[in-house]
């Protein structure tokens, strides 16, 4: 009995593969090109958190991130709800806090 050629194996199994994976490209989304990160002051641990993120990230992809520096996370957090900002640098209390509700927070 003979059996496929190697090279048919792999060419069946790259074409099935990049069959499954025509329906994830199509419904894809563009990319933004910027985000923002609201962090605490500069001088705190939280903005140093933030910038070294920031820079990682605009470092290895093609989005830019920009550290937005506030009074405190009280001050991002209503604004991240609202979808005007992307991301916040938050410590476990005032998360969840914001997780309980706006009332709480």
């Amino acid at each position: 009995m003979r059996s496929k050629p190697c090279w048919l194996s792999n060419f069946t199994s790259t074409l099935l593969g990049f069959a499954l994976l025509v329906p994830v490209f199509a419904d894809a989304q563009q990319l933004p090109r910027s985000v923002t990160v609201g962090s605490n002051p500069p001088g705190s641990v939280f903005y140093a958190l933030a910038s070294g993120l920031a820079k990682v990230v605009s470092g290895t992809t093609p989005i830019q991130v920009v550290v937005q520096p506030y009074t405190g996370t009280t001050a991002f957090l209503p604004l991240v709800n609202s979808g005007e900002m992307d991301f916040g640098v938050n410590n476990a209390v005032d998360l969840a806090l914001s997780y309980l509700g706006p009332a709480r927070l």
